[in-house]
């Protein structure tokens, strides 16, 4: 550049001024004639002091305009793309590296923009001409981050072909003995892998790949050129060939063949088996085509094709010593599918079953199995009067299927455990999503041959819930649970899910079958479901208390506002604000009177509907406004009814000869029932969870409803109601596959946004 100052002007270097004049002046002399103002001012780039040398001003000042038009000017991208840099490696390993300008530009745009990649990649100022020789180390720094920033700014870079060397596991497993089967002998002498390795697509020994790791490089050359390595998975690959020939469980075997459990920090890529373990490994991959079974003996009723797939799908599985999980979308019937699996069970000589579900629905369970399998001599285990010591041994030597409740299969573990049960199914089994809680150990530790887990929402916290599922179902498929949440949980957390994702239903393909009612052949058989957003307006007197709230809370000091404790309590608040729950416990403003309008309406065409809210105490107000304007009595379902309650209150809706209401609280009406009576479906309050939510709406849109299902979802407009739907609706793709977690996410707000969030508007 040319600075003009004080009536003098000087050459200086854009960076490294002194640096660069000393380098200079080292590889080109000062020249012996100054001819022109150009002359000049490369001279005084050469000398000590940067002055310019030259009587004539004007020249000087246009020299400078025309510089600094130079460095203003902007090139296109089209004369950047014309630009591509061209790196060429030595042919031998001490050689020297080649940076060249595939075709030098000819226009003054073009020099322009060779001159400004420059400002790019600083080493390209040392080019002579249109190429520029590099040592190893600066051909890394080129390879590790210059060619990216090239190709970033709009150059073209072509890096030498090959050269990115992939690092790849194969393995063979196969078992330690001869046998054609499985047997117990499998479990005895178990299999052995013997692993390849692979870099660059070639075979290569431990020494080699020692060799590789000792020239202190990501950049080597091997086998007559180079190749460009990761040495952290070189480094892994060494500690493969080290354990290459360890004894392996089946499960062991199945996780690596599946490429989830890390063979030492290296993915196995390609695995073959042999053997009895060939033929397992065959089948689970071959994408459940399996045979499908008839309709036990003993079952009554129909089983639809997709029920019968299913049903053949959890024999085959547990038939083979693995657990099951079906994860179909509620309302498809897994508890028939379950029920069928239990008739085939004792065809085939599999013994009793113990079923735990969360107490709401275990009468449930004993009227299903009462109506689609008779034959089977079932026994609930509950309440005070329940069976304990040698009267329940006694009984249970009578029974195929016992069914109790979560709680009790916590409290009588060991009377259960050693009452000799063959099967253990866990309905609603996001109940054990949460691997640390005493729930999900029980589960893990009963004894029994076959395991089957059923839910509609495998996915509805975070991707450890499939963790804990899988290891109660088998043990140490998915890998250890911190690798897991390292290689799986926090990629789908930070939003980089796809490729995590692709691999974890990869493995779980075999294990894990999920229908939804969209699905081909599925769909037909429901009617279709229809959302309709219904935004309601705060009162003068809602708004009031909704400001209250957040002005109390701006006003609490800083460290009580972060706490979760205070955040959760503010929503609560909110949320009952725009509920239109006041002090005095009234119930009023915008959602009721909504609701009574559009309850009017339904009850006028001659339907009945459901109405969730997630407060017991906003249900009570609505059990008694409704009742209060229709005149009829409105069920209302919660967690403080006994079993007995609860069925009056499910009866008393189903048989209703008229029109009518039924109140769920959400968490103890969402799974476990069949209300097609309704085609109205409610949500007063929002749980912001999809998958709860969608539970709740499959009470009426499930098996056996025929009409279109209106699911109508209430929020105030311009709260924190309003805004959370819009976030929701926008990550509706995400939220299909691993659901958000109620309020969690809105702990992991920044401040500005919480506010934002929570705001009145």
């Amino acid at each position: 550049m040319l600075i003009e100052r004080n009536g003098r002007f000087f050459a200086r270097w854009s960076r490294d001024d002194a640096v660069m004049r000393s380098r200079n002046r080292s590889v080109l002399e000062m020249p012996d004639r100054i001819d022109t103002v150009d002359d000049a001012f490369l001279a005084a780039l050469r000398s000590d002091d940067g002055v310019v040398r030259w009587n004539d001003m004007d020249e000087l000042r246009d020299l400078m305009r025309r510089m600094d038009a130079w460095w203003r000017a902007e090139p296109s991208g089209d004369d950047r793309a014309r630009i591509a840099f061209r790196l060429e490696p030595p042919a031998e390993q001490d050689g020297v590296w080649r940076l060249a300008v595939k075709e030098p530009p000819a226009t003054a745009n073009g020099l322009l923009a060779l001159g400004q990649a420059c400002g790019v990649w600083p080493p390209l100022r040392g080019m002579s001409g249109t190429a520029l020789e590099l040592d190893q180390g600066e051909a890394e720094a080129f390879l590790r981050s210059g060619a990216a920033s090239l190709r970033a700014a709009g150059y073209g870079v072509e890096m030498p072909e090959n050269m990115a060397a992939e690092i790849e596991a194969e393995a063979v497993v196969s078992p330690e003995n001869a046998l054609e089967s499985a047997s117990a002998a499998q479990a005895e002498n178990g299999l052995r892998a013997k692993v390849t390795i692979r870099v660059a697509g070639e075979k290569v020994t431990r020494r080699e790949i020692e060799f590789l790791l000792d020239q202190g490089s990501s950049t080597v050359f091997f086998r007559g050129r180079w190749i460009e390595v990761d040495r952290n998975i070189l480094k892994s690959a060494l500690k493969v060939l080290e354990a290459d020939g360890e004894k392996m469980t089946e499960r062991e075997a199945l996780a690596f063949s599946f490429g989830m459990q890390r063979a030492r920090g290296l993915s196995a890529v390609r695995v073959r088996g042999t053997g009895w373990f060939g033929k397992i490994l065959a089948e689970l991959r071959a994408g459940g085509r399996f045979r499908a079974l008839p309709k036990p003996k003993g079952f009554k009723g129909r089983l639809r094709a997709y029920q019968r797939r299913g049903y053949s799908w959890l024999s085959y599985l547990t038939s083979r010593g693995f657990g099951a999980l079906l994860a179909d979308d509620m309302g498809l019937g897994k508890t028939i599918q379950t029920i069928a699996w239990l008739l085939k069970r004792r065809e085939s000589g599999g013994g009793r079953a113990l079923v735990v579900a969360p107490v709401s629905v275990t009468m449930n369970w004993m009227r299903e199995l009462a109506r689609f399998a008779p034959g089977l001599r079932a026994m609930l285990h509950q309440g005070k009067e329940r069976l304990a010591g040698g009267s329940f041994a006694r009984a249970v030597a009578l029974c195929d299927v016992v069914v109790t409740g979560y709680p009790l299969f916590v409290k009588d573990f060991r009377l259960l455990a050693d009452a000799g049960f063959g099967a253990l199914v866990l309905d609603e089994a996001q109940m054990i999503k949460n691997p640390d809680t005493r729930m999900a150990r029980t589960a893990r530790s009963f004894p029994c041959a076959d395991r089957v887990a059923l839910t509609g929402t495998p996915f509805e916290n975070r991707a450890t819930d499939l963790w804990s599922l899988e290891e109660f179902l088998n043990a140490g498929l998915l890998g250890s649970r911190s690798d897991f949440v390292k290689d799986f949980e926090i990629p789908l957390r930070d939003g980089s899910s796809d490729a995590a994702l692709a691999e974890l239903r990869k493995v779980l393909a075999p294990f894990l079958l999920r229908r939804l009612k969209s699905d081909p052949g599925i769909a037909a058989e429901l009617g279709p479901k229809r959302e309709i957003r219904e935004y309601c307006v705060l009162s003068p007197r809602q708004r009031a208390a909704y400001e209250v709230a957040l002005a109390r809370y701006a006003n609490a000091p800083r460290e009580e506002r972060g706490s979760s404790g205070h955040v959760l309590a503010l929503l609560t608040e909110l949320k009952l604000v725009c509920d239109g729950l006041g002090r005095d416990g009234a119930l009023h403003g915008g959602k009721v009177d909504r609701l009574m309008e559009l309850l009017e309406g339904i009850f006028d065409t001659g339907e009945s509907a459901l109405v969730f809210t997630q407060y017991v105490k906003v249900g009570e107000r609505l059990k008694a406004l409704i009742e209060d304007r229709f005149g009829c009595g409105v069920p209302f379902l919660h967690g403080g009814l006994s079993p007995a309650a609860r069925e009056r209150q499910i009866d008393a809706f189903n048989g209703a000869q008229r029109p009518t209401a039924f109140v769920l609280s959400l968490k103890s009406g969402g799974f476990g029932l069949n209300l097609t009576k309704a085609t109205h479906v409610i949500h007063y309050d929002r749980w912001w969870n999809p998958a709860i939510e969608n539970q709740a709406t499959d009470r009426a849109h499930r098996i056996g409803q025929t009409q279109t299902v209106f699911v109508h979802l209430f929020m105030s407009h311009g709260t924190l109601e309003d805004r959370i739907d819009a976030m929701l609706e926008e990550k509706r793709a995400i939220a299909g596959e691993l659901v958000v977690s109620g309020e969690g996410f809105l702990m992991k707000m920044g401040e500005e946004e919480f506010a934002r969030t929570v705001g009145l508007s």
